[in-house]
């Protein structure tokens, strides 16, 4: 990385002291609501989903849009896509979240790369019951095997139980 840069999702850099996650979730919100067309997929069965690595370019505009927060986090390390045929109906994000301490407290000699937290998921709300489980257990099932920690945080403000 080039020295006075700051690296966000994978293959993003910005200058030092460069707001990073606003603009960028503005931008693409903008974009994506332009054309986005929410799909009926309450009769899709989980067979018929398909869990893949996505960038972070293309998961930016549906948490900036979609997510309660309209926020892609820029710690994302590991996204995921869940896909009805072509049409992405889901993103999972797996970051840093909020420093090394929330893990230290759990498993004091853990180390860099065995911890990571799930920042921001997203699914279709047509979709069945128990979609987010299920996308989340195959996203967990591809995530590097060094880890060995993985933080999950609801909240209760929206309903999030």
């Amino acid at each position: 990385m080039v020295s006075g840069a700051v690296q966000s999702c994978p293959g993003r850099t910005y200058k030092e002291g460069e707001a990073m996650t606003k603009p960028f979730d503005d931008r693409a919100r903008a974009v994506l609501l332009k054309t986005y067309r929410k799909p009926d997929l309450s009769n899709v069965r989980p067979n018929e989903l398909e869990v893949k690595r996505i960038d972070c370019k293309t998961a930016r505009g549906y948490i900036a849009a979609f997510h309660y927060s309209k926020t892609m986090p820029d710690s994302s390390r590991f996204i995921f896509g869940l896909f009805h045929k072509e049409t992405l109906c889901g993103v999972c994000v797996f970051g840093m979240g909020c420093g090394k301490n929330q893990y230290t407290a759990i498993y004091p000699d853990i180390k860099n790369g065995e911890y990571i937290e799930l920042t921001r998921l997203w699914l279709e709300d047509s979709l069945g019951r128990n979609s987010e489980s299920y996308f989340i257990s195959r996203c967990l099932k591809m995530l590097p095997e060094e880890i060995r920690l993985i933080l999950s945080f609801s909240d209760e403000k929206q309903e999030h139980y």
